[in-house]
């Protein structure tokens, strides 16, 4: 109960968002073609739910509490939850399967490569495992507004205000087919996300 009574409250904040604000998306024509990852910093999951909303995304959402009232969330919004987490070896290795299950049949997925806990802002080994046994795109996702705030939580989850002005950005196609060591694909990730969060930000100030 206390799952679904905030994934109403988060839907319906979400929708008063998305009707209130000027949504401005920049690179989606860089977008390859099926299948990819989208990849985005777990700090920005609440908005992009919205933002990427009823295109069937399998989204990857952790076994806790809190991944409860996200997978309704996102499932009211259009999308397909895989549940996993990486705290059991099991789990997380199970989690990874599917999602590559979903691509090898054509499917566009979701991750944040520094959830579910963290490290905050550095990726982990799960999208960068996935992007070089397929050969698959890593497609990075952010999102900037003028009026927001930030939860207290570990990874400092960014929050959009109604009546707003928000910019989400779609970066352009990493490949990491090739990359020495998994290490050096993980810094990719994590400095490709940066950059578009910039981007995002700079591009936030333009009219």
């Amino acid at each position: 109960m206390r799952a679904y009574i905030f994934a109403v409250i988060f839907i319906l904040y979400l929708r008063i968002v998305g009707w209130t604000s000027r949504v401005r998306y920049i690179g989606e024509e860089s977008i390859p073609a099926r299948p990819f990852v989208y990849i985005f910093w777990h700090r920005h999951i609440f908005f992009v739910s919205y933002s990427h909303r009823a295109r069937a995304i399998r989204v990857l959402l952790s076994t806790s509490k809190d991944g409860d009232i996200a997978a309704l969330t996102n499932k009211w919004l259009g999308h397909r939850v895989i549940r996993g987490t990486a705290s059991s070896p099991r789990e997380g290795a199970r989690s990874i399967v599917q999602m590559m299950g979903c691509l090898r049949r054509g499917h566009v997925v979701a991750m944040v490569p520094d959830g579910p806990r963290g490290p905050r802002l550095k990726a982990k080994k799960g999208a960068a495992y996935i992007s070089d046994k397929l050969d698959c795109p890593l497609v990075p996702i952010a999102w900037a507004a003028k009026r927001k705030t930030e939860l207290r939580s570990w990874d400092r989850t960014v929050i959009p205000f109604p009546f707003n002005d928000i910019v989400v950005v779609e970066g352009k196609p990493l490949y990491l087919k090739g990359f020495r060591n998994m290490e050096e694909a993980q810094r990719e990730i994590t400095d490709r996300l940066n950059e578009v969060n910039s981007l995002a930000e700079s591009r936030l100030e333009e009219k």
